[in-house]
């Protein structure tokens, strides 16, 4: 028999038997099982119905909702977890959330309230355990998040008006290469009445994260048991953190320092494993001082990474509370993952992080007040920061996260703020995320000047595949540069050059702007505040002209400007400094600006901000101060800036200058500027053979943080998998791996093979630009059947894994050409996974590596044979340029070229028809004589 509860319990065999259909008045979890004769119990089986009320029926959202439903169990509480049903909604084909569609989750939970000081917040924030019918832990894998069972729903509220501050952080830790936890977005419902789901029970915007556990997918640590009392087994893993004790628990202090168990839990420790802890924390403190010995206990790198993100947000918790650290078996002391930044970057209502200036509060406590200390830590605290600043901490790559969250949450924070009127619901979300910025930007501003660092070289490639003959370019601010070719570090540990290293040619500049130029500048202590003075048009022919250094006060000036009264009260705060120069060649030019300042200075080039340097951020006026005083060596120091692609006009142009002094009792002011160009493309290194490439930059005894490139040297570098059919709807036979010669010379395929699945090529030919197909071996007819016209090269053995694997291309001497790692998992595309599309590669000039390089085709079955991405080469003849590229229906193009980017002026060359069916688009033109280069851009009109 069949029997059911609508209760939540699990039914037993005197439950009620299910006769006819169940009639339901309210919200109810309904669960069945069906029952042997005598009483023996099957699998249950959990449904929620769930009574939603018409104010609720409407709502739609952008983001996926997540719905708590406890079936009138009354309020949640901090402790102990109380039973509740979960279910999230995800966007459907309109990107839109709605309440009336299924859910993409449904689960049994317990659910409790999280927070140390937060919890009597109005808005909860809540920690999920997912559950089966028996009570047990369940792995789920909600909005795509790996598998487990234990998640929070964090709630942003006063703190936190920005919404994204943990978010963000967690997401630059992971840039890093520092695990932290992944999160999702999300709105949220509790319904804890027992009446209908209503918008009465909408609680606003959370963030769906992981909590901080050991597992193979968040902290990956071998699991220690109790009886584990002899090295290695002994040696880990532990984690622990500093933070307020769990109930129960108290703790212990070990090397000066008061640590809280996290896993295995303090009931759970041996007497061994507990005395060998505090014995290697007390040996890590003793040797944090020592220049070398520190490196033998603890991963520098990773409480660099700690360190740096707490002091990033100046964190006033950050190393004092909230914070995790672990020991692997057989491994070194690691701090992680960061957690808890809901009061950092200029937040609302905790002061300790509004100014953007100066260390936090917590930036020596405990062990870092022995290891800040620390000479060699220190330098490679600089040149870390150095690493991450070209990269994740980059403020254009922070800005861009911001960005796209912004405008994720733009709608969803109106109803959040009509919900906790915390903020104007129409506007205040966004005038927060223009705070947070700003604050970003100056905290970076002022982090950059507290390390004696120089920035890395930028390298043209980091990793991959290309033909003898390859130049690697590496573009530089600095003028002595090394590198290896053997993976060997230029640097020696003593601070020396390697032996082995080469010094990199010199760089090749054009001289724009010399030192000691001559300038007009305007020294009458007159406001240019509203005023056009940065453009080419401007009339500056009242101004007065003189030869840098220009200033007053010092009296080594080679101009000296009037510096206003008597006495520095009455100086002039601001001089202001124009200087026109002509430019008719500036393609695929970068330009190095050397400049001094003393004290700030803004810098525009025809009439737009090129950077400010030791100026707050905002509006700057006439009577603004820089934001700090310069020190006797930073007056005399000339600043570097790289202006990657300047916005120069053909003809005049103008650099326009306004340097600041740093307070009313400040009695002097300097002005000194030199620009170069230089190739864009950067000095060329000459790689004759796959090898290891490291680079750094040096200045005096300072090292940069070093650039790598890993580079494969093979004539077949030009062979890619440009698609994948791994999980077909229709069966195994119709999987797919399609290769192309993305080269210009016909391709010998002999000795190439595939890992992952057995195909090796015997003599074979692959043309320029042309594609061919690998296919299983079970059933090649079939396939041929569904795709008629498919250039088909080979069947090979085994099979693509459903569930996602690595495929490497091999070249003759087994050198890996190409690697894709793809998975079912988010974020690589769903579609592909029996959905019925293939994985399709975006650019054959971007890494394959990248899942944000795959998307889902959007045609059923795949393309195979047929052109994915953007080509743009000569025909065979040379005399012509062929662009071509995936149509999609509903769309028209056109064609248009420049010889001069920066100009804005673009000749519209062709119109396409209006393209009715998914096609490849093709454009072949005749390059115009006398260009040295040329220009094209494709719009949909």
């Amino acid at each position: 028999k069949i029997r059911y509860t609508t209760n939540g319990k699990l039914p037993n065999s005197t439950s009620k038997a299910y006769t006819s259909a169940i009639r339901l008045q309210k919200s109810a979890l309904v669960t069945a099982r069906c029952f042997t004769p005598d009483g023996f119990g099957g699998a249950p089986i959990t449904h929620e119905y769930l009574q939603i009320a018409s104010n609720a029926r409407k709502f739609t959202s952008n983001l996926p909702v997540v719905v708590i439903e406890n079936f009138k169990g009354g309020t949640i509480p901090s402790d102990p977890y109380k039973n509740a049903y979960m279910t999230i909604y995800e966007p459907g084909s309109d990107n839109r959330t709605s309440l009336m569609n299924s859910p993409t989750l449904a689960t049994r939970v317990g659910i409790k309230i999280r927070g140390s000081s937060t919890q009597n917040r109005p808005k909860k924030a809540f920690t999920i355990e997912a559950r089966d019918d028996f009570g047990e832990d369940r792995d789920i894998t909600p909005l795509g998040l790996p598998e487990e069972s234990d998640w929070i729903l964090y709630a942003p509220y006063n703190f936190d008006r920005a919404l994204i501050r943990n978010a963000l952080v967690y997401e630059l830790s992971n840039q890093i290469g520092r695990y932290a936890v992944r999160t999702r977005f999300c709105e949220v419902f509790v319904n804890t009445n027992g009446g209908a789901l209503s918008y009465n029970d909408y609680v606003g915007v959370y963030v769906f994260m992981e909590k901080i556990k050991r597992d193979k997918n968040r902290v990956n640590i071998t699991r220690i048991n109790p009886e584990d009392n002899a090295e290695p087994e002994l040696t880990g893993g532990y984690m622990f953190k500093i933070d307020r004790p769990d109930p129960g628990d108290s703790g212990f202090s070990a090397g000066g320092q008061s640590v809280k168990w996290v896993d295995p839990k303090e009931g759970e420790v041996s007497a061994k494993q507990s005395g060998y802890v505090r014995s290697y924390f007390n040996t890590v403190y003793k040797n944090l001082s020592h220049r070398t010995r520190y490196a033998d206990y603890i991963d520098p790198i990773s409480w660099i990474d700690h360190h740096m993100l707490n002091e990033f947000t100046k964190n006033p918790d950050g190393l004092r509370l909230s914070t995790y650290f672990f020991k692997d078996r057989n491994k070194r002391l690691e701090y992680g993952p960061v957690w808890d930044f809901d009061r950092t970057m200029g937040c609302d209502d905790d002061g300790r992080a509004a100014n953007p200036v100066g260390w936090s509060g917590s930036y020596i406590f405990g062990w870092w007040s022995r290891i800040i200390r620390n000479k060699s830590f220190k330098e490679q605290y600089a040149q870390r920061w150095g690493e991450v600043r070209g990269g994740a901490m980059r403020e254009k790559n922070i800005f861009a996260i911001i960005d796209e969250w912004e405008e994720l949450l733009g709608e969803s924070a109106q109803r959040n703020f009509t919900k906790w009127r915390l903020v104007n619901s129409k506007t205040g979300f966004q005038t927060e995320i223009k705070q947070l910025k700003d604050w970003i930007s100056r905290r970076l501003k002022w982090m950059d000047t507290q390390f004696d660092s120089i920035p890395s070289p930028l390298l043209s490639m980091t990793e991959g595949a290309v033909l003898p003959g390859f130049n690697l370019g590496v573009s530089t601010q600095s003028e002595e540069v090394y590198y290896t070719l053997d993976g060997t570090d230029p640097r020696m540990s003593d601070g020396g050059i390697n032996p082995n290293a080469i010094r990199l040619g010199e760089l090749v500049t054009e001289p724009l702007i010399p030192k000691g130029a001559e300038w007009n500048y305007l020294d009458t202590g007159a406001s240019l505040n509203r005023k056009p003075w940065t453009s080419i048009d401007y009339d500056d022919s009242d101004w007065k002209s003189g030869k840098a250094e220009l200033g007053y006060g010092d009296g080594d000036e080679a101009t000296a400007v009037d510096r206003g009264g008597d006495t520095s009260t009455k100086f002039h705060t601001t001089i202001y400094f124009r200087k026109t120069f002509q430019m008719t060649d500036f393609t695929n030019k970068s330009m190095l600006i050397k400049l001094l300042r003393d004290d700030g200075a803004v810098v525009y080039l025809n009439g737009e901000e090129l950077f400010r340097s030791n100026m707050k951020t905002g509006t700057i006026r006439s009577s603004s101060y820089s934001e700090k005083r310069n020190s006797a060596r930073d007056s005399q120091k000339f600043f570097s800036y790289f202006i990657d692609l300047p916005n120069f006009k053909q003809g005049a142009n103008i650099f326009a200058v306004e340097v600041h002094r740093g307070s009313r009792y400040d009695k002097d002011l300097s002005f000194n500027f030199e620009a170069t160009l230089m190739d864009a493309g950067g000095i060329p290194v000459a790689v004759e053979k796959s090898s290891t490439i490291t680079v750094r930059a040096k200045d005096g005894d300072i090292w940069s943080a070093p650039s790598t490139a890993s580079i494969v040297i093979s004539p077949t570098a030009a062979l890619k998998i440009t698609e994948l059919m791994y999980n077909p709807a229709d069966g195994k036979m119709f999987e797919f791996i399609e290769l192309k010669n993305t080269g210009n010379v016909p391709l010998e395929l002999s000795g190439v093979s595939l890992s992952g699945v057995q195909f090796t090529f015997d003599e074979q030919t692959l043309a320029p630009w042309e594609s061919g197909l690998l296919i299983p071996n079970d059933d090649p007819a079939a396939f041929l059947v569904k795709h008629p016209n498919a250039p088909v090269l080979g069947t090979y053995g085994g099979s693509l894994s459903n569930s996602g694997e690595e495929i490497r291309l091999l070249d003759p001497d087994d050198q890996v050409l190409y690697m894709v790692n793809y998975s079912r998992e988010s974020p690589w595309p769903s579609a592909a996974d029996g959905g019925g599309s293939s994985l399709e590669l975006v650019s054959a000039h971007t890494s394959e590596r990248d899942p944000a390089n795959w998307r889902a085709s959007l045609v059923t079955g795949g393309t195979p044979g047929d052109i994915l991405f953007t080509e743009i080469r000569r025909n065979s003849a040379g005399n012509r340029v062929v662009i071509q590229f995936l149509g999609l229906p509903g769309n028209s193009y056109s064609l248009h070229s420049s010889d001069n980017v920066a100009s804005g002026d673009w000749k519209k060359l062709e119109v396409n028809e209006f393209v009715t069916d998914t096609k490849v688009v093709k454009f072949v033109v005749s390059p115009e004589e006398g260009s040295r280069q040329r220009f094209y851009r494709v719009s949909s009109p």
